[in-house]
């Protein structure tokens, strides 16, 4: 077995890998990230009217929404979904080219990146493994809640349909407290429930997956199995390290929100007093947009490594 992973020089590694490779996130990501923006944009141009484009249109209703689409609103859905997940798996041969990058130090030279490889495909299929997990978890929690709460699906969208209508009531003054609350009692106790079964669950599984798309993107192969064997004795430090994760990620995100807002303010009060200080108030702006590109870019690479850091320790031991 190999030794205990510790927490803060996992931590400490990834931020720096996150300081010292924002560049190869870019270098990486912009490619696939400009074809996602095509081909969204294309989508959303070629099922709309033209009318939507107008300043002054609005949709009021579902009816108003469907004579503004080209093909039915189930082809459209559909349409979506495949847009979403070609850009999905664009995305995931950048993660894999990351992942790959922390637990086997591969560099992949080049300024144009497009990664549909073997491992692109497998953290992929890691991905859409996770998702179909993680939705058996949550329909089992939802599916005893319903059985311990005596609810049905049909008395759920019974309450909300009466919850909507109480909704509607309101403007004319009509609306009953009463029967809101006793609309609204019978979902708000499903869904408590349904969390509090669910979440231990999600937890063990999340944690023992962990390094299931770092080392599929490694070793060109899927390793559910093989991550949850790896990670036997060795659930508290993962614990550990990602409520570490969590908290740098909120400080961090606090830090550049109050930042960021000190630069855009400086820039507007530089730009309204003209002449010179224009100037700097629009250097003050184009600081302030390469700070966000840089945060964003950093808050990708450390959430890559991460997990592409505890596959390598779990996997060699070091």
């Amino acid at each position: 077995m190999s030794q205990k992973l510790p927490i803060g020089e996992v931590m400490n590694e990834a931020v720096q890998f996150g300081l010292h490779r924002w560049a190869t996130v870019l270098r990486y990501a912009w490619v696939p990230g400009l074809l996602s923006l095509i081909l969204f944009g294309s989508y959303f141009v070629g099922i709309f009217d033209p009318a939507i484009f107008s300043s002054n249109y609005e949709a009021t209703s579902i009816d108003e929404f469907k004579e503004i689409l080209r093909v039915p609103i189930s082809t459209a859905i559909a349409g979506a979904v495949v847009i979403y997940l070609i850009a999905g798996l664009l995305f995931c041969g950048v993660a894999a080219s990351l992942f790959r990058l922390v637990a086997l130090g591969e560099e992949r030279p080049g300024l144009i990146h497009l990664r549909l490889d073997g491992p692109a495909i497998r953290v992929f299929f890691s991905y859409v493994i996770i998702m179909i997990l993680n939705g058996a978890i949550w329909s089992a929690a939802f599916l005893g809640a319903l059985s311990i709460s005596g609810e049905s699906i049909s008395s759920l969208t019974g309450s909300f349909q009466s919850l909507m209508e109480i909704i509607a009531n309101a403007e004319d003054g009509s609306d009953d407290g009463v029967a809101a609350m006793s609309a609204i009692m019978g979902p708000m106790e499903v869904y408590g429930l349904t969390f509090l079964l669910g979440l231990i669950p999600m937890i063990y599984v999340s944690v023992k997956l962990v390094p299931f798309p770092a080392g599929s993107a490694a070793e060109n192969r899927l390793i559910l199995f093989g991550s949850i064997g790896m990670t036997f004795g060795h659930f508290w430090s993962i614990i550990g390290i990602y409520i570490l994760f969590f908290l740098f990620m909120i400080v961090i995100a606090i830090i550049y929100t109050l930042a960021d807002s000190v630069f855009q303010l400086l820039g507007a009060l530089l730009i309204s007093q003209g002449s010179i200080f224009a100037l700097v108030g629009m250097g003050a702006f184009l600081l302030s947009a390469a700070a966000a590109i840089f945060y964003q870019l950093f808050m990708i690479a450390l959430q890559t490594a991460v997990p592409a850091i505890i596959y390598r320790r779990l996997k060699t031991g070091e």
